[in-house]
């Protein structure tokens, strides 16, 4: 399951939904129902809008079907089963990793909840990872790990402003995508703070690369009219690098019409 930090609330979904066919196909056939894939999201959003009308809180949680069949199997339950389905369903999960329904039209729900269950993705990997850490090194090696990822991520809020950007992309090991996540700095109290899902999606994945020795990279855009100001960092060895090479590392994906200026980060951690 997903990468839970023991500290923070916990609550449970009021219904996990399939945001593409696959995962689709992996639903109980009762609750598929007979008008295919269009239709199912239909009746969720129904379903949500009646809840929301009522007064009624509606937390939704992607499935994932790979992890739903593996929980099937691990609890003795029958893989695509009702039973298996109200089961995983009831696992609790961070409270603010379940997406509460406001009203939005159903592509535009149906959109979150497929950018959500890549996060969901991520953190299930993340999740993993901490699990083999702290049944090799108990947990708290997977404590001090998320400790320091709050504290790098601190000193690069300390050295941002609003409106900055954050970026973190990870790789385990042979190249495999652990996962990347996006921040922009500023809320409307503080013009240098994030709000607490990010924080904890984004120190999660920090601290699970540096567990797992996964190579990456960490960017800090800073927006300017005249162009983007990029500081750079590479991970490897469990450690963040400032480099000199962030144009050779990004400028392939870069995307943008306007000019961008590429620098070494600052120093995070302390070699050695």
């Amino acid at each position: 399951m997903a990468a839970h930090d023991p500290s923070r609330p916990t609550a449970v979904a009021t219904k996990v939904v399939a945001v593409d066919e696959n995962d689709y196909q992996h639903l109980p056939h009762d609750e598929r129902g007979a008008g295919g894939f269009s239709s199912y999201w239909r009746d969720i959003h129904q379903t949500a809008t009646e809840a929301l009308a009522r007064g009624e809180q509606h937390l939704l949680r992607p499935l994932l079907a790979a992890e739903f069949d593996q929980f099937c199997r691990n609890t003795g339950l029958r893989p695509r089963s009702r039973a298996g389905l109200d089961a995983y369903t009831a696992v609790p999960a961070d409270r603010e990793e379940l997406i509460a329904f406001s009203g939005e039209p159903v592509e535009m729900l149906r959109q979150t909840m497929v950018y959500e269950r890549e996060n969901w993705v991520m953190m299930t990997l993340c999740g993993r990872i901490f699990d083999l850490a702290a049944e090799q090194g108990g947990n708290r090696v997977v404590g001090e790990a998320r400790h320091e990822a709050g504290n790098l991520l601190d000193r690069l809020l300390r050295r941002s402003r609003r409106h900055d950007d954050v970026v973190l992309v990870a790789k385990a090991g042979g190249g495999l995508p652990l996962g990347s996540y996006a921040i922009t700095v500023g809320t409307p109290a503080d013009d240098t703070a994030i709000d607490s899902r990010d924080r904890n999606r984004f120190t999660s994945l920090l601290a699970a690369s540096l567990l797992a020795g996964a190579a990456g990279v960490l960017t800090l855009r800073t927006p300017d009219p005249s162009g983007d100001h990029l500081l750079v960092w590479r991970m490897a060895d469990q450690m963040l690098l400032p480099t000199e090479h962030g144009e050779l590392m990004l400028e392939p994906a870069a995307g943008h019409d306007q000019t961008v200026t590429y620098a070494p980060g600052f120093e995070l951690m302390t070699h050695g």
